[in-house]
């Protein structure tokens, strides 16, 4: 019995820590989309001008 007890820990342990790492993963993923989208539309088209001054604002700084 208490060897069923110990496997019972381990695996409910085991899907936590897995549980974890897939949050993790998925918040360093969606970070990392929101980085990603906010460059573009700071500068959709390097080297181009973009309608809110982006360019413009790094040019001048």
């Amino acid at each position: 019995m208490r060897q069923i007890a110990m496997l019972a820990e381990w695996s409910s342990s085991e899907a936590g820590r897995q549980i974890a790492n897939a949050r993790l993963a998925f918040n360093v993923t969606g970070a990392l989309l929101v980085i990603g989208f906010v460059h573009m539309a700071e500068d959709p088209v390097p080297g181009r001008a973009c309608p809110a001054g982006g360019a413009q604002r790094r040019a001048s700084a």
